[in-house]
C-alpha cells in the first residue's frame, strides 16, 4: 500500500486547492501534507489522470479492493463537478456517496403530525398550529449558555462512560469542546489525529435540554469521535492503509459516518433509557424537573413521536425531502424554507440557514445521506449483535451499497 497510499494522499490534498474543506481530516504523514501545500496546484485535468492511474493500480482484490475503487470513484465524481459538468441531483448523490435516498411519504409525516397534536399540552390560543404548539412546549426546555455548558458536561461523561462498557477505547483519547459562532451548522467534529477530536458548538442556535444527549452522542461517543480513533488506530496505524489516514466530505464513509452517528444514543441508550435518563437524571440537574406523572409521560411520548422525524433538533428526513424537492424543481427556495419549518417543526432562522446549507455546493447533496445513513446503519446493526454489527461499521471498509 506504499506507493498507492502516497498517490491517494496527495490526490485528495491536492483536490483541496480547488475545492477547499474538501478535506474534512487529516492524520497521515506530515511530510506528504507539507508537500502538497508548499507546491503549484495541479490541474483538474491532471488529478482525473491521477485518479484513473490509481483505480487501474489498485493494490488488493475482493471487498477491500471494491471499497477502494468505490472511493475513487467518488473522488472522480468530485473532479467532474469542479470541472463544470452538471448531473441530475440523485446522480451526484449516488456519485459521490453510493446511495440514491428515499423520501418521506408525506401521508406519513401527516400520521406523526396528527399524532403529536394530539400529545402536546394545548395553549390558551386555541387556534395555535402544531409548530407554535411544539415550540411552546420545548420552549420550558431552552438553555441558556451556562445550562448548555453544564448539560454537555453531564452528557459527556455520561456517553463515555457507557461506550466504554461496550468499546475499547483507544489510550490516550480525549476529546475538548468549544463554543463558537457565525457557522452555518449547530455541531461540528474535528478530528486532529492521536485519537483527539475538537467539537465546536455553534451558539447561535437555541439548543434545548432534550436534543443534547443525541448531539453529543452524535460527536463525541459512540459517534464521530470513536469511529475516527478507531479507524486511526485499526485501519492506518495497526493495518498501515494510508488511505484511511483521510477523511473527505464527500466520500461513500460519510454515509457510514453520519448514519452511525445518528444511531449512536440508541446503542448506548437501548429501549427507553434514553427518555428515562433525561427526565430522571438530566433535566432535575439542569433545575428543570417534571414533577408531575404525567408530565414525564408526556415528556417520554413526545420525544418518541418526533423521533419519528429524525428530531428533536433537526429533523433529517424532512431535510432530505426538502433538498430533493428543490433540486427537483417541486420548491423554490422560499417555499423550501416554509417546508423546512413547517414540517421540521424549527424556528424560521434555523429553517433558512438549513436552507442555505442545503444550497451550498460543498454540502447539498451531503445533507440527503443523514436519513439514508440512519436507515441503513439502523437495519445493518440489527441484523445480529447490535453491539459488534455497529462495531464492524466502524472498523471495517464498508460500503453503504453493502449494508
Amino acid at each position: 500500500m506504499g506507493v498507492f497510499g502516497k498517490k491517494y494522499l496527495t490526490l485528495v490534498l491536492e483536490i483541496n486547492k480547488h475545492f477547499e474543506g474538501y478535506v474534512d481530516s487529516y492524520f497521515g504523514p506530515s511530510s506528504i501534507k507539507e508537500k502538497v501545500e508548499s507546491s503549484k496546484k495541479k490541474p483538474i485535468p491532471d488529478l482525473k489522470n491521477d485518479v484513473n492511474e490509481l483505480i487501474n493500480s489498485i493494490p488488493e482484490n475482493g471487498k477491500r479492493g471494491r471499497y477502494l475503487e468505490k472511493n475513487l470513484q467518488s473522488i472522480d465524481f468530485t473532479l467532474k463537478m469542479l470541472d463544470g459538468e452538471k448531473f441530475d441531483f440523485y446522480d451526484e448523490i449516488e456519485g459521490l456517496f453510493n446511495i440514491r435516498p428515499r423520501i418521506m411519504d408525506e401521508n406519513e409525516i401527516l400520521k406523526i403530525r396528527e399524532k403529536l397534536k394530539e400529545l402536546l399540552p394545548s395553549t390558551k390560543d386555541n387556534n395555535a398550529d402544531l409548530y407554535m404548539l411544539y415550540m411552546d412546549w420545548t420552549g420550558k426546555f431552552r438553555l441558556s449558555k451556562k445550562e448548555l455548558i453544564k448539560a454537555f458536561g453531564l452528557t459527556l461523561k455520561e456517553v463515555k462512560k457507557r461506550s466504554q462498557e461496550i468499546f475499547k477505547l483507544v489510550e490516550g483519547e480525549s476529546v475538548e469542546i468549544n463554543y463558537v459562532s457565525n457557522q452555518p451548522w449547530k455541531a461540528y467534529n474535528y478530528f486532529l489525529g492521536n485519537a483527539h477530536s475538537k467539537i465546536d458548538v455553534n451558539i447561535d442556535y437555541p439548543y434545548y435540554a432534550f436534543e443534547i444527549p443525541r448531539i453529543i452522542a452524535h460527536e463525541t461517543y459512540p459517534g464521530h469521535h470513536l469511529l475516527l480513533q478507531l479507524r486511526e488506530k485499526i485501519l492506518y496505524k495497526e493495518k498501515g492503509y494510508l488511505d484511511a489516514a483521510v477523511c473527505t466530505l464527500q466520500s461513500p464513509l460519510n454515509v457510514i459516518a453520519e448514519g452511525s452517528a445518528n444511531l449512536a444514543a440508541e446503542i448506548i441508550f437501548p429501549d427507553d433509557e434514553l427518555y428515562q435518563w433525561m427526565g430522571k437524571f438530566l433535566l432535575p440537574k439542569l433545575n428543570m424537573p417534571l414533577s408531575k406523572p404525567d408530565e414525564l409521560e408526556t415528556f417520554y411520548q413526545v420525544l418518541k413521536t418526533v423521533d419519528e422525524l429524525q428530531i428533536p433538533g433537526l429533523s433529517f428526513n424532512i431535510v432530505t425531502n426538502t433538498a430533493i424537492k428543490y433540486y427537483n424543481g417541486e420548491l423554490n427556495k422560499g417555499e423550501a424554507v416554509d417546508y423546512l419549518q413547517e414540517y421540521g417543526l424549527v424556528s424560521r432562522a434555523t429553517a433558512s440557514s438549513t436552507m442555505e446549507m442545503i444550497m451550498m455546493p460543498l454540502f447539498r447533496s451531503y445533507m440527503t445521506i443523514y436519513s439514508e445513513g440512519y436507515i441503513l446503519v439502523k437495519d445493518y446493526v440489527t441484523k445480529g449483535n447490535c453491539e459488534e454489527q455497529f462495531k464492524n461499521l466502524l472498523t471495517e471498509n464498508i460500503l453503504p451499497s453493502g449494508l
